[in-house]
């Protein structure tokens, strides 16, 4: 019997990566990639589902709509000792950080499609099962490994679909 794949992806200089099998309801491999070793994988992944006739469908947290800065609290009237408020440093570090990870995720995004593999762009919202503390992920998933906040959000992209 074939089986459902479901890969979640969570781009950025660490991307997370969780295979789900649906037909199985569980994970096959949570980890933390880099971008070129996520195409890899993902290329590896693809080849096996046509050998064996699976499906695979890839979940991308899809990261365009959101802005390239966030406001932070308590950070709005520090300075350092050349008199630059940091609010303009922490802010654009945070710029460059969201750019880098918005080209990365469209660079992903372009190869699945090159590649004809189903995609599903997952925008991130406030209810998205993502960003959850690790006890609240193993008591929902029931999963007893140890997880980053990378493969944590890949997870909460796949599960249970």
């Amino acid at each position: 019997m074939p089986d459902s794949i479901f890969v979640g992806v969570d781009g950025g200089r660490q991307t997370g990566f969780a295979v789900w099998n649906k037909t199985r309801t569980r994970f096959e491999h949570i980890t933390t990639f880099t971008f070129w070793e996520c195409i890899e994988e993902l290329e590896s992944l693809n080849n096996y589902c046509k050998k064996g006739g699976h499906t695979l469908t890839v979940v991308v947290e899809d990261v365009s709509a959101n802005k390239t800065t966030f406001k932070r609290k308590g950070i709005e009237k520090w300075a350092d000792d050349k008199g630059i408020e940091l609010n303009e440093r922490i802010t654009n570090k945070i710029s460059r950080n969201v750019g880098s990870v918005m080209r990365e995720t469209d660079l992903l995004i372009e190869w699945i499609e090159r590649k004809k593999i189903k995609l599903i762009k997952s925008r991130p919202t406030k209810k998205s099962f993502t960003k959850l503390k690790s006890d609240t992920f193993n008591n929902i998933t029931k999963l007893q490994q140890e997880t980053n906040q990378h493969e944590r959000d890949a997870c909460g992209l796949v599960f249970e679909r």
